[in-house]
């Protein structure tokens, strides 16, 4: 990914955590604590301690970029300050009193809460032995824990075009076999395809590739890389939509049931995962259940028959918009 696509996609990570800071800021009231002060303005004062405070609730990524960007450090100080800045006009300006504003923060600010506690809720639970339960999975069913057959390969590539002529295959093949026998002859194939390999993504890498799996590559370029056993191992000249491939064996991995050490991480994971969402999701009964919360049929046609009355409100001024222009 390019370093524009990093920053951007750290950007809009920064984006949606300063909505989330905007709500701590105004929960942590008026009166910054007196300490080393970062940044201040008319409505906004940022000591270090308050900054920690946001710093709390960031996703690595973009700590990472705080850490290490001079801009997107200032660019955040300033994003807050601006949303500071834009709440205090709004407290000023009596938008703050209106009744759909103060229900849009009331909702927001208890979207936080409760994020928050079911945070807490899984910062307090007591987890079994995974392992141990792991090891339990695993012997019930060994043969429904296996790994795919796969192998790893470097390959030269010689680029052709779809419609090459017979001559010019002819001729590409002639230039890949001679590089073949110099790989045979006790060349190193890794500095050959860094010279010679038109695929690049590869060259640089001395032609290696990722381990695949069956069905990951062209058919051709598939069969013959399967076709290896032994590291060091080379294929005859294959011909793909590409062009011409020549590929050594890195190393064969056979498939088959995995041992439990291989298993292991992969079931914990997925014990972790259902016993966590098992837990919230007993707990949010037992919550609910304590909130008691009792709705009548007749409040509830109530509520529809407003947000039909609301709908139909929104439809008329959209209408006259349209008229409008």
């Amino acid at each position: 990914m390019p370093p524009s696509s990093r920053r951007a996609g750290s950007m809009s990570h920064l984006a949606r955590a300063l909505a989330m800071a905007a709500l701590v800021l105004a929960s942590a009231g008026a009166g910054a604590a007196e300490s080393e002060v970062i940044a201040s303005g008319r409505d906004l004062v940022l000591t270090r301690e308050r900054l920690a405070q946001e710093l709390a609730v960031l996703p690595p990524a973009v700590l990472d970029q705080l850490a290490n960007d001079p801009q997107a450090a200032l660019t955040f100080i300033n994003s807050l300050a601006k949303l500071h800045g834009f709440a205090a006009e709004a407290e000023r300006s009596g938008v703050a009193d209106k009744p759909e504003v103060k229900a849009a923060v009331a909702t927001a600010r208890a979207r936080v809460l409760g994020d928050a506690l079911r945070q807490h809720q899984l910062e307090i639970i007591q987890e079994p032995d995974f392992e141990a339960l792991a090891r339990e999975r695993y012997q019930t069913d060994k043969d429904g824990y296996r790994k795919p057959e796969q192998v790893r390969v470097r390959h030269i590539l010689l680029k052709l075009p779809a419609d090459a002529p017979e001559s010019q295959v002819a001729e590409r093949r002639t230039q890949l076999e001679a590089i073949a026998a110099r790989v045979r002859g006790g060349e190193s194939f890794d500095a050959l395809a860094r010279e010679f390999s038109e695929d690049e993504g590869s060259a640089g890498l001395g032609g290696e590739l990722p381990a695949f799996g069956r069905g990951r590559m062209v058919p051709p370029f598939e069969a013959a890389a399967f076709a290896l056993r032994e590291p060091g191992q080379l294929s005859e000249v294959v011909q793909s939509q590409y062009g011409l491939h020549l590929i050594q064996c890195v190393e064969y991995l056979p498939g088959g049931r995995m041992s439990f050490e291989e298993a292991k991480k992969g079931i914990i994971a997925k014990l972790r995962v259902d016993y966590r969402h098992d837990y919230l999701a007993a707990w949010e009964r037992d919550l609910m259940a304590a909130i008691d919360m009792q709705v009548s049929p007749d409040q509830l046609r109530v509520l529809m028959a407003d947000a039909k009355e609301r709908l139909a409100q929104q439809s008329a001024a959209a209408a006259d918009s349209t008229a409008g222009h």
